[in-house]
């Protein structure tokens, strides 16, 4: 398999996610200057309401940031494509929708619940 249009298109997405991840952190909600003298209470209830918003978003961000690291590694290390339950192939298509697929189709449900090495 040739795994250069992979490659390529995992460090692109590994560009935009650390992009967001920096916007993200520039957008703390209390450094917004949105806080009236009126609506104290209120305020600090929408700051930490965005403020949980905004942390799952990072954390799916660096999850996904992750998962890309290592599709990275495994090209690197010549095992990219390859089911990490079976050690089959993992279809082009498959790949082409999700670059970092660690499992082929039928073995991604199985895996939902294992934590990211």
């Amino acid at each position: 398999m040739d795994t250069t249009q992979y490659k390529s298109k995992l460090e692109d997405m590994l560009k935009e996610i650390e992009t967001q991840l920096e916007e993200l952190a520039k957008s703390d909600p209390s450094e917004a200057g949105e806080r009236s003298v009126h609506n104290e209470t209120e305020d600090r209830y929408m700051e930490t309401e965005r403020g949980f918003r905004v942390n799952e978003i990072i954390e799916d961000l660096n999850y996904k940031k992750g998962e890309i690291i290592h599709a990275l590694e495994k090209i690197d290390n010549g095992t990219y494509g390859f089911c990490e339950e079976t050690n089959e192939k993992i279809s082009e298509d498959r790949l082409k929708a999700v670059p970092y697929a660690r499992y082929c189709v039928n073995h991604q449900d199985d895996t939902a619940t294992e934590p990211v090495s």
